[in-house]
């Protein structure tokens, strides 16, 4: 069943070099740390993959919200907002699996 999809986030974090955003597999983004996307998607669910580049110990806040047919859904192992530390060096990643 197709779903209207409504996604919206934002990384914060004062020594970060890089974010980007790939969603469903294609990144959308490599820019700004902010991202909005409108979609039909005829999944179960929407994934999110966030790599995120900056020095070691640097902090990061990513929030996010997410809307599928008028509904809000969640990654309910990791809600919004989701506080991290880069421990790899040069950056690190974050999955999200939004149920819709």
């Amino acid at each position: 069943m197709v779903k209207k999809v409504n996604f919206n986030s934002a990384v914060a974090g004062a020594a970060l070099d890089l974010v980007i955003f790939d969603i469903e597999g294609v990144q959308v983004s490599a820019g700004p740390f902010s991202i909005k996307y409108k979609n039909n998607i005829d999944d179960g669910s929407l994934d999110v993959l966030y790599s995120i580049g900056g020095p070691n110990g640097a902090s990061y806040k990513i929030t996010y919200s997410c809307m599928s047919d008028g509904e809000t859904k969640t990654d309910p192992a990791k809600p919004s907002p989701i506080d991290g530390k880069i421990q790899h060096f040069g950056g690190d990643t974050v999955k999200l699996t939004i149920l819709l």
